[in-house]
């Protein structure tokens, strides 16, 4: 999980912004990101997406995984992409207020209790929902003190 925690924190401080929450789920993932000014999360995600995918792709090729990594070549589109993970968008929400902050890390840290994976956001250690609940930043160091 080192390379994990390095990819997402040098994604995170390349663009010079701050992980203030997260979820990584089996189908998708939930961030929220305090960007610096003058960044850009259109960047930013592209950056992340191109990293993760090409160290994901080596792991699955290390691990002799050699369907999925077919199945990720089939989805592959255009004369450059020879492996595609991701899909091209992304949504985002520009939250301008700390109500909003605290509804939307409390939707994203319930994510794996609703898909019915765990029975408290707690259990699920993919989640900053250890972070802000135990002071746990052992995975990936989140700014907890932002609301």
């Amino acid at each position: 999980m080192t390379k994990s925690r390095f990819c997402v924190t040098s994604v995170i401080n390349e663009h010079k912004a701050l992980l203030i929450a997260f979820v990584f789920m089996p189908s998708h993932l939930h961030l929220i990101i305090n960007l610096s000014e003058g960044e850009s999360i259109s960047d930013l995600m592209r950056d992340f997406k191109k990293y993760t995918s090409t160290k994901i792709r080596q792991q699955l090729e290390n691990d002799d995984r050699i369907k999925t990594v077919q199945m990720l070549r089939k989805n592959a589109t255009g004369k450059k992409q020879v492996f595609k993970l991701w899909m091209d968008r992304f949504d985002d929400l520009v939250i301008t207020s700390v109500k909003t902050l605290r509804i939307k890390i409390e939707y994203i840290h319930d994510n794996p209790v609703r898909a019915g994976l765990v029975e408290s956001a707690v259990d699920w250690k993919y989640s900053s929902a250890r972070n802000y609940l135990l002071g746990d930043h052992s995975l990936i160091y989140v700014v907890t003190d932002f609301c």
